[in-house]
């Protein structure tokens, strides 16, 4: 399979989510890379991984897909995977550096492969990230999905962009906006629209956060682990 990664600077790739397209998340935070890997599902379809330092702890947030399984060009995904790209400096047209590396990650701290994109080595930044809470067989599961990435200094790809051609952007106006919103730091019920589930409510929500907090022994359902398994790395060659 051959997959292949290009920065783009063009508008497009970097507009925001406005007005009632805006989908609230539970908030923002400053963090460093550790590393970010490139998965690919038994079917094919290519995501990206963050394992992120905050505020010394080492954290896993999954990204979105960026190729589906058919090789086409998964927009939402890749365009999220650009706009980090491009505040790690990267220039038009320029391909990030591939390399296989190795990392300790997991509960038992034991070491796997990774496929990483080298140029986002240790970068710093700000990721918004959105709470979401869905259905599977009935039961509610958990995700911390990544919605938005922000230089350390709170701007976005597209004003780092412009800034380039116009000194009047100012850095930062969108962020600011983010920030005003209630919806920022509020949690996502969403619907399972491929198992025909649909959203669970506050209540149910709150009923099983309770439940977990109780049940001592991990019984309750939890959202993903960081870093359990290592991308197929030998399918990017």
């Amino acid at each position: 399979m051959a997959f292949k990664l290009t920065v783009s600077k063009k508008k497009d790739a970097l507009k925001e989510s406005t007005g009632s397209s805006f989908i609230g998340a539970s908030g923002i935070y400053d963090v460093k890379v550790n590393f970010v890997s490139l998965d690919q599902s038994a079917k094919g379809a290519v995501s990206f991984n963050m394992n992120l330092d905050y505020n010394g702890n080492s954290q896993t947030i999954y990204g979105s897909t960026v190729q589906n399984i058919d090789e086409s060009t998964n927009e939402i995904g890749a365009r999220l995977l650009n706009k980090l790209l491009v505040i790690a400096g990267m220039e038009e047209g320029q391909e990030p550096a591939m390399e296989e590396e190795v990392h300790n990650v997991g509960k038992d701290n034991k070491p796997q492969e990774f496929m990483c994109l080298t140029d986002l080595a240790d970068l710093e930044f700000k990721i918004q990230v959105k709470q979401e809470f869905t259905k599977y067989e009935g039961k509610i599961r958990e995700s911390m999905v990544p919605y938005n990435f922000f230089s350390v200094a709170g701007a976005t790809a597209d004003e780092l962009t412009q800034k380039e051609e116009d000194d009047q952007i100012v850095l930062g106006a969108q962020l600011e906006k983010i920030l005003g919103k209630e919806a920022t730091t509020a949690p996502f019920y969403k619907a399972n629209k491929k198992a025909n589930e649909a959203a669970p409510t506050e209540e149910e929500v709150a009923a099983w956060i309770a439940a977990k907090k109780a049940n001592k022994n991990g019984k309750a359902p939890a959202p993903k682990t960081a870093g359990t398994g290592a991308s197929k790395f030998a399918k990017f060659k």
